[in-house]
This record gives C-alpha cells, sequence and structure tokens, in this order.
C-alpha cells in the first residue's frame, strides 16, 4: 500500500492519498468540531507501533 503526504507551507499535513485500486483516491475531511478540542484529544497523545512503525501522536500550539 502507498502513501503520500501532502504539506502545506508550514509543513503540516493537509492531505494524504492511499492507493487502493489502480487510481489514487483523495481523501480530505475536517473533523466534526467537538473532536477538534484540546479536551477530546489529549487522551489520544502518545506513542504507537502500527505494522512494524513506531509513531508519536502530539499536539500543536494552535489547538484550542
Amino acid at each position: 500500500m502507498t502513501l503520500q503526504f501532502q504539506t502545506d507551507r508550514e509543513g503540516d499535513v493537509a492531505s494524504l492519498s492511499i492507493a487502493l485500486e489502480p487510481e489514487v483516491a483523495l481523501i480530505r475531511r475536517m473533523p466534526e468540531p467537538a473532536t477538534r478540542t484540546r479536551a477530546f484529544l489529549e487522551p489520544l497523545i502518545g506513542l504507537y507501533r502500527r505494522c512494524g512503525i513506531s509513531f508519536r501522536i502530539d499536539l500543536d500550539a494552535q489547538t484550542d
């Protein structure tokens, strides 16, 4: 599976493309406002490991 991240001028991920079939699907979606609050997001912060890949979820200074 091929993943491609597109970033904005600040280097933040703006979109993600995933090759699902011979064509590439571009997925763009804004989350519901309630799921963008600091109270909702803070419990998700941490180190994760999936399919042998480690990654960290954190908040930036812009999160309300």
